[in-house]
């Protein structure tokens, strides 16, 4: 059975000593399966349009999985690569994903996992990213993913 949750994603971006940060908070649901933390949530994709989004979570390794008119999958594994399409208005960018690290610090009821990776866009290199994700139980809102 699902909780429903509080997911923080932190990210941070330095690229040239230049540092960028941006939070996204939703609603979630979690459940963990075969020993893997499972968020499931639902944000925007800066254009109105409703994402649906799957993020499985264990030591070593993330996946996330996002589904709106178009399905973008990103793997993160502790020291691998990992390249992927990542459709834009402008058309695909091919995205080069160099994983340092996956980690997973749970803490009493709340989840907490760090993913710091390298990001490089059409042979472009976009930055280091480190991502500080974070969960907290909460009973105040209803299902943030229906599974449809």
């Amino acid at each position: 059975m699902a909780d429903n949750v509080l997911l923080s994603i932190l990210s941070r971006q330095e690229n040239d000593g230049e540092k960028n940060e941006t939070e996204m908070i939703a609603a979630a649901q979690h459940y963990i399966k075969n020993g893997r933390h499972y968020f499931c949530y639902d944000d925007d994709d800066g254009d109105g349009n409703i994402v649906r989004n799957v993020m499985r979570i264990s030591d070593g390794r993330a996946d996330v999985m996002r589904k709106s008119s178009k399905k973008i999958y990103m793997a993160f594994k502790s020291g691998e690569k990992s390249i992927t399409s990542y459709p834009t208005p402008a058309g695909d960018m091919t995205m080069l994903i160099s994983t340092e690290e996956v980690s997973v610090r749970p803490k009493a009821e709340n989840f907490g996992a760090v993913i710091r990776y390298g990001l490089t866009l059409n042979n472009v290199y976009v930055g280091h990213i480190t991502l500080d994700i974070s969960a907290k139980p909460t009973q105040s809102f209803g299902s943030a993913f229906s599974g449809q």
